[in-house]
């Protein structure tokens, strides 16, 4: 069956083709605004999401690196003062409908994850590579987040609650084999639960109780492995009209749950939100986390959408004028910034315009 992506298509690329035109011409009238922006009122960078594979796009060739090409671009991370990763996924599905384990499953738990190969309708590939990542990330002294199973098909637009039970289990079977084998790795400083909630699709659209995913999961964590932090990073949802209905949404689903960092996406590269309008949603994602005293980072996109037909060249570099702004936007409410794959976006060898995102970065913030 045909996804929803692949029959809105045509209609969602000529809206990616006309905002990427409305953010040119904003960020062209907004010149002197930015112009005036300078680095010391600016929070830098200081995470990344990392991954093997990307689930929507190619990326870098990580699917290829062994321990020594994760050390090399660890090191050139910290070089742009990133002390931070988040890996995305040890179990992965993809838009081209494999899905991927990324450390040796158990048998026992292979037995047990046999419901996702029965929802994707296929085995998966087996890709032992996560202990390379570890290993990398110990030799570097960074701080690294390892993320669950980042979960494809059926979680958006409108999944069911019985759907958001069952991956509830399959979260549990990793957390469990992640703890077990890297749960005294002096890297691991905290987990990342990879499925990502959206207000509109699992709040407004479905009223789905979020909060059962989150607690059981959190729960088993916290037990295996007490010092490291969880996170978690939600879409974000601009209008409005809708802003207590978020802010009870977000206070429902994850009081008491054991989360004690959001990273919410700014979402300005997917398109979602306009850049003239994230400061007023991180205020809101400000007023949430402070009344769950829990703490705020902000997930900075620095991408913009080219299209939504094609793995091939969906995604290019943002220009560094709108990341500018979204480094403004978020700064003054959040304790940390971090982007979705600098790997990717902040690399000459990487997206188009990556190269000139980078060389502006660096010049900002003399690097």
């Amino acid at each position: 069956m045909a996804s929803i992506v692949d029959l809105a298509g045509p209609f969602l690329n000529i809206r990616a083709r006309i905002k990427r035109k409305k953010l040119a011409a904003l960020l062209a009238q907004s010149a002197d605004f930015l112009n005036n922006i300078q680095a010391p009122g600016l929070k830098p960078l200081r995470g990344t999401f990392i991954y093997h594979r990307p689930p929507d796009y190619p990326g870098r060739d990580t699917d290829a690196w062994r321990k020594r090409e994760w050390v090399a671009e660890f090191k050139r991370l910290q070089e742009l003062g990133i002390d931070t990763v988040i890996y995305q996924g040890a179990i992965g599905e993809t838009t081209t409908g494999k899905w991927y384990i990324y450390y040796p499953l158990p048998e026992a738990s292979r037995r047990e994850l046999v419901s996702i190969e029965r929802r994707l309708g296929k085995p998966p590939v087996l890709d032992p590579r996560l202990d390379d990542v570890v290993a990398a990330a110990e030799e570097c002294g960074l701080e690294l987040h390892l993320g669950l199973y980042n979960v494809g098909r059926g979680w958006m637009p409108l999944p069911d609650q019985k759907f958001i039970y069952q991956v509830c289990r399959e979260e549990l079977v990793v957390a469990r084999d992640l703890a077990e084998r890297y749960g005294q790795s002096p890297a691991l400083n905290g987990w990342y639960i990879s499925p990502e909630i959206f207000y509109l699709y699992h709040g407004l659209l479905r009223r789905l109780d979020m909060r059962a995913f989150l607690e059981p999961i959190c729960r088993d964590l916290k037990s295996a492995t007490p010092r490291a932090r969880i996170g978690i990073s939600p879409g974000t949802y601009a209008r409005k009209s809708h802003h207590e209905r978020i802010k009870q949404f977000w206070l429902e689903t994850l009081r008491d749950t054991g989360v004690d960092l959001i990273y919410p996406q700014d979402t300005v590269g997917n398109q979602f939100v306009e850049v003239d309008q994230a400061e007023s949603v991180w205020q809101l994602w400000k007023e949430i986390a402070e009344a769950l005293q829990i703490e705020l980072w902000a997930n900075c996109e620095a991408f913009t959408r080219i299209n939504y037909s094609s793995r091939e060249g969906c995604l290019s570099a943002a220009a560094f004028d709108c990341f500018k702004w979204q480094l403004h936007a978020a700064s003054p409410h959040v304790s940390r910034i971090i982007t979705w794959e600098a790997l990717y976006f902040f690399n000459e060898p990487g997206a188009a315009g990556g190269k000139a995102l980078l060389s502006d970065y660096r010049r900002f913030f003399n690097l």
